[in-house]
């Protein structure tokens, strides 16, 4: 999860790390002009919040201890100037980037799979071990509210993501070969669009390549970009397939571990 020249990490202990770059971190090639990163220096592995390591390059930073288990989704909310993240501890947490301080903790049924920001609005979209998704409303951070909660999958929410406008957001599931999208008004109003039906199962990552277009990829080793997501249900439309979206393929070498997108 990327921060203003900064990296931030979730980790299987329950910890937010940020990685602070101090310079362009060269890719192994060095030019003339390029300064070699220095040897590490290890502060503190065990610190419970500050700097751990630096050199030359980066500093990494403990700035969180939060979560009873690993972190499994981290996101910036731009809206109030903070992250989010969601563990499988079943709780939704907000922090301060800064000093680490929790400024919110909303604990949840079930253990939390992800979680995704909307890019301007106060509202976090989560899902977990169930296969449901809830839009929480986090605007007062002492009181969190679900603003819309739909169980859409039989087995776990492996992914969310909002498209960069934030009317739609996708919703896949390892499992499954459905990938649902939801639209999401500009109140917080919350409603199912419907799902496309992809060739295989397997979905872990997603990325938004346009405002009705993304691409999910995962343990298929296949990349697929939907095209044409409505922000409505189709008036014609008698279930949730959405039939006129059309899906592109493309076979990559393996197992896809990671996903970024521009556009």
């Amino acid at each position: 999860c990327l921060g203003d020249s900064s990296v931030f990490a979730g980790s299987h202990d329950g910890s937010i790390f940020q990685v602070r770059l101090l310079q362009e971190i060269p890719d192994g090639n060095y030019r003339d002009e390029e300064e070699e990163p220095s040897p590490v220096t290890l502060k503190d592995a065990d610190v419970l919040i500050g700097e751990v390591q630096s050199d030359s390059h980066h500093r990494l930073f403990r700035v969180a201890l939060s979560h009873r288990g690993p972190v499994n989704g981290i996101s910036p909310l731009p809206a109030l100037g903070c992250f989010a993240s969601a563990g499988s501890d079943g709780v939704l947490m907000l922090w301060d980037t800064v000093s680490g301080a929790t400024m919110a903790a909303q604990r949840c049924s079930r253990s939390l799979t992800g979680c995704a920001s909307h890019p301007t609005k106060p509202f976090v979209c989560i899902g977990d071990t169930s296969g449901v998704v809830s839009l929480l409303d986090v605007g007062t951070p002492a009181r969190i509210r679900a603003r819309a909660t739909f169980k859409l999958f039989s087995g776990p929410v492996s992914v969310v993501s909002f498209s960069h406008d934030g009317m739609l957001a996708a919703v896949g599931s390892a499992g499954s070969p459905h990938l649902y999208f939801l639209h999401v008004d500009s109140s917080g109003g919350c409603t199912v669009v419907g799902f496309t039906e992809l060739p295989e199962s397997g979905v872990t990552h997603l990325g938004w390549t346009a405002r009705t277009s993304v691409v999910a990829a995962g343990q298929h080793r296949l990349l697929f970009e939907v095209k044409g997501v409505p922000h409505e249900r189709p008036e014609d439309s008698d279930g949730l397939e959405l039939k006129g979206t059309a899906v592109a393929c493309v076979r990559a070498q393996g197992a896809v571990r990671g996903l970024a997108t521009s556009g």
